[in-house]
C-alpha cells in the first residue's frame, strides 16, 4: 500500500503516502484524504497536498509523516486537482485502507510502497477493504462529476465509512456565494451568521464526512450551474437548484406566510394558498431525490426547519432502511393552533417519519406529542 504506518509511540504513528500518476495536464497534482482529521475528514478543501519529487517522475509522496492514532485503521483516497481547483476522486470502488498494527518502519524509517491513482489493488499487509465514505463525483468513469439533465452531481460512489455519513439538508446552504466580475469565477465562504455553519467543523472533529445539501441563496442561470456545482464540491456541498416561480410559491407563498405565522401560534385568514402548498410539495420532493443521488448505506441524514417538514417521507419511500432526523428551529403550535392547519396531516405524518424531532423547548416537544 502507498500509505504506511511506523509506530513512533504507543500511542500514535506516522503514515505517509506515495501514488503513481503521471499528469496527463500542466497544473495537475494530487491529494489525500481520508476519515481522520489530519486527512481532512473526506472534505477536499482539507486534503493532505502531495508533491512530486524531481529525481521520481510520475511519483507522489507527501510533505511530511501525518500522525495518527496507533493501532487503528484508517481509510483514506487519493484527489485530482487541476490549477490548485478540486476537479474528481479517483475512480475505485470503495476506499483505500491502511492498519497500524502489522506494518513497522525498516531501520527506523518509513520504507512506503506505491499506490497507483485509479487503481486498487488488495494487499494482504492491508487486510479485507471494507466499504468506505469517501465520495466520488460522478457515476461513470469519465470523471465530470456531474449528470447530463439537472446539473447535480452524480450520486457519490462510495461504500459507508465507520459510523457512516452525515447528510445536513437545510433550504439554504450555510455559504456566501458571489460571483467576481472580472474573471466570472465562484467565491465561496461560510456564512458564519447560519447556526448550521458554526457546526460545519463538528462532523469532521469526529472522524464523519459531512454532506451539505441545500438552495445556494441567490439566483443561478441554468447555464451557470454546472460550475457552481463543480464549485461547491470544495465544501462537499449539494446544491438544489429551484426555478423562480415554484422558488416564490414555495418560500413567500407558504413557508412566510403561511407556515411561520402559525407555527408562531398566529392565525392569517386567507394565508394558505393550494399552489403554495403543491410548491412546498413539490420542493421537498426535489429535495428528496437529492438526498437519494446521495445516500450510501449506512449514512445519516439530518433535515433542518419548517421549509422540509416533508422530506422524512418523501425521502423513505425510496430509503426504506435509512436513518432521519428533524430538527425545528422555530416554536410548534398549541394543538388548539395546529388544528386550523388544513395539511396537518400531511405535515405531520411528515414529521412522524422522521426517526428523531428535536425542538428547542420541552414546550414545543410537549406541543407536537399533543397534536400526534
Amino acid at each position: 500500500a502507498g500509505a504506511t504506518m511506523g509506530g513512533a509511540a504507543a500511542s500514535f504513528a506516522l503514515l505517509e503516502f506515495r501514488v503513481r500518476y503521471t499528469p496527463a495536464r500542466p497544473g495537475e497534482s494530487i491529494c489525500a484524504v481520508g476519515e481522520h482529521p489530519s486527512l481532512g475528514c473526506w472534505d477536499p478543501a482539507h486534503s493532505l497536498k502531495l508533491r512530486q519529487p524531481r529525481e521520481e517522475p510520475g511519483v507522489w509522496v507527501s510533505l511530511a509523516p501525518v500522525s495518527v492514532p496507533s493501532g487503528v485503521s484508517i481509510q483514506y483516497k487519493y484527489l485530482l486537482f487541476h490549477e490548485g481547483r478540486f476537479e474528481r476522486w479517483e475512480a475505485i470502488d470503495g476506499n483505500r485502507i491502511i492498519a497500524a498494527s502489522g506494518v513497522g518502519r525498516v531501520g527506523g524509517s518509513l520504507r512506503p510502497a506505491a499506490d497507483e491513482f485509479d487503481v486498487l489493488a488488495p494487499s494482504p499487509a492491508i487486510g479485507s477493504r471494507p466499504s468506505g465514505a469517501g465520495p466520488t463525483l460522478g457515476g461513470g468513469g469519465d470523471g465530470d462529476g456531474a449528470t447530463g439533465v439537472s446539473g447535480q452531481p452524480a450520486a457519490y460512489e462510495a461504500g459507508v465509512s465507520e459510523g457512516g455519513s452525515i447528510l445536513v439538508v437545510a433550504y439554504i446552504l450555510p455559504l456566501l456565494i458571489t460571483r467576481e466580475v472580472e474573471t466570472a469565477g465562484w467565491v465561496i465562504e461560510w456564512n458564519l451568521d447560519s447556526v448550521l455553519a458554526r457546526r460545519a467543523s463538528a462532523g469532521r472533529a469526529e472522524g464523519r464526512r459531512v454532506v451539505w445539501i441545500g438552495c445556494p441563496g441567490i439566483p443561478v442561470a441554468p447555464a451557470d450551474r454546472q460550475s457552481l456545482t463543480e464549485a461547491l464540491a470544495h465544501f462537499s456541498a449539494v446544491p438544489v437548484y429551484l426555478e423562480p416561480k415554484t422558488h416564490e410559491e414555495f418560500y413567500a407563498g407558504f413557508c412566510r406566510s403561511f407556515l411561520w405565522p402559525v407555527f408562531h401560534n398566529v392565525i392569517k385568514a386567507g394565508a394558505y394558498s393550494p399552489s403554495a402548498w403543491r410548491a412546498y410539495c413539490a420542493v421537498n420532493r426535489l429535495f428528496a431525490d437529492t438526498v437519494v443521488e446521495v445516500y450510501e448505506r449506512g449514512d445519516m441524514i439530518w433535515a433542518h426547519d419548517y421549509h422540509l417538514l416533508l422530506l422524512p417521507s418523501y425521502t423513505l419511500r425510496h430509503l426504506r432502511t435509512a436513518t432521519v432526523g428533524l430538527f425545528l428551529h422555530t416554536p410548534f403550535p398549541s394543538s388548539e393552533i395546529f388544528r386550523t392547519i388544513c395539511v396537518r396531516d400531511e405535515l405531520l405524518r411528515g414529521m412522524i417519519n422522521a426517526d428523531v424531532v428535536g425542538f428547542h423547548l420541552f414546550e414545543y416537544a410537549r406541543h407536537f406529542l399533543t397534536c400526534c
